[in-house]
């Protein structure tokens, strides 16, 4: 995994959270990696929002190894994040398969069945990602998926 940290804030505003770049390929053990170096970056954000930055990206990062490169073993996968005053800045792209559509699922949830144990296993991944961030755009440019968006965050621990 190649890891990129710029400590210097671009708009001179002093956030907590350096640029992040991580480049790795898209399988899961080397997610599970680039999860460790997010949370381990986002530390001095708290526990919650370093906790929702990387349950967003646990889900959207999944999303990436287990449907854009579903039909190979793997492929480049590039994350970059950018703290943002009250925000992290999400820019994540992959050499996959283009979202359905070229557009983003809606997250919104199916008809789920009476009983609690007969819960699907999956599918969930669109709704916590939405739950936890907003500003979404996805663009498909020749080979490459692009998806940006937003985590809310309320900044450093006293």
């Amino acid at each position: 995994m190649q890891v990129e940290g710029d400590a210097s804030p671009a708009s001179g505003r002093t956030d907590v959270i350096p640029d992040l770049r991580l480049a790795f390929f898209g399988t899961p053990l080397s997610v599970r990696r680039a999860l460790a170096r997010v949370r381990e970056a986002c530390a001095e954000l708290g526990e919650a929002d370093s906790g929702t930055v990387e349950l967003a990206l646990a889900e959207a990062l999944n999303n990436v190894v287990e449907h854009a490169y579903s039909d190979r073993e793997t492929g480049p996968v590039n994350l970059r994040l950018h703290h943002d005053g009250d925000a992290i800045r999400v820019v994540l792209r992959d050499h996959g398969a283009p979202m359905p559509v070229d557009g983003l699922p809606s997250g919104i949830p199916g008809d789920l069945p009476d009983s609690l144990f007969d819960l699907p296993e999956g599918g969930f991944g669109w709704l916590i990602i939405r739950d936890l961030a907003q500003d979404f755009a996805y663009r498909r440019e020749g080979r490459v998926n692009t998806l940006t968006f937003r985590i809310p965050v309320l900044g450093p621990v006293a």
